[in-house]
């Protein structure tokens, strides 16, 4: 028995099909037939039965496989550490993420952490709150950056760490009467047609919070998911909006304003990863990295 009879195994309990099988893994349907038969013979058991052109795996294959994609688990994640010893760690990190920091915040960290680890790729998901959350505990994706949620009490196998804190500030178009202005309170804006972000989003939550603060009613004119539709619809002179002040600073076309309010105007932004003993490599030293570079280094108290 050998790690390539092993990886064999695995590949035609996927696809469950010889021929697609040896297509993905580059080797003939008769190699693969031997080694499959090689390994049926050593443990002296069926480990797959035809279906029609298919394969179907028997309850001995089954019970195999798990065995199988445990050791190879294992042996797969010691490669990762001895890689990340030698500092050359290689893998990809799937991230889902609030849309807002796929403009600076996370395109700055990777690049920082990519100084270090090149060969580490990344797939990222911009997506709302909500989704970021149920998704990571999912298991979709390995970590997530999200915005402060009820959602976070709900799911107790993810662990959450708040990395930063950002200002919560009103922009409005270039020909708006408060273009000028450099601040604002909320009762000022009572009138004013808003666009927000939609109830998927931790946003829509912390601003309705902050204008019920100010005994105001916060009613947006327009909902959509993302930070860009709405700094394009500002821009647009069509409404105001509450952004964070990190999405609204690398833009132009309108004013910031800071809210002159005496209310909590500062919106937790969170990590979050699904709780483990061990996590591959990849994800345990990008995981250090974030929160060496955030003033959070303990799970968050809920």
């Amino acid at each position: 028995m050998n790690y390539q009879h092993l990886r064999y195994f695995q590949a035609v309990a996927k696809e469950e099909n010889y021929l697609r099988a040896s297509e993905k893994l580059y080797i003939t349907q008769s190699a693969l037939s031997r080694a499959i038969a090689s390994l049926e013979e050593e443990l002296g058991a069926s480990l797959f039965e035809k279906s029609g052109r298919n394969v179907r795996i028997t309850p001995y294959g089954a019970k195999f496989l798990q065995y199988v994609d445990q050791a190879m688990e294992t042996i797969d994640r010691g490669v990762e550490e001895i890689q990340y010893m030698m500092n050359r760690l290689e893998g990809t990190i799937s991230v889902a993420c609030i849309y807002g920091y796929t403009y600076g915040y996370l395109p700055d960290l990777i690049s920082q952490y990519n100084v270090t680890y090149p060969n580490v790729r990344f797939q990222i998901k911009p997506t709302t709150t909500q989704d970021v959350i149920f998704s990571t505990h999912m298991g979709n994706y390995d970590m997530g950056f999200h915005s402060e949620s009820a959602l976070m009490k709900k799911y107790l196998d993810l662990d959450y760490y708040e990395v930063r804190r950002e200002e919560v500030v009103v922009i409005v178009p270039v020909g708006h009467p408060f273009a000028g202005r450099k601040s604002c309170r909320l009762a000022e804006l009572k009138d004013e047609r808003f666009v927000s972000f939609d109830g998927n989003s931790g946003m829509l939550y912390k601003i309705r919070d902050m204008f019920t603060e100010a005994d105001l009613t916060f009613t947006p004119y327009i909902t959509v998911t993302d930070d860009q539709s709405i700094v394009n619809m500002v821009k647009s002179g069509m409404a105001c909006a509450c952004v964070l002040r990190n999405i609204a600073k690398n833009n132009v076309g309108f004013s910031i304003l800071t809210i002159e309010d005496k209310i909590d105007k500062y919106l937790g932004i969170y990590l979050t990863v699904r709780r483990k003993p061990v996590y591959p490599a990849t994800v345990s030293s990008f995981l250090e990295f974030i929160l060496q570079h955030s003033k959070e280094k303990t799970p968050a108290e809920l």
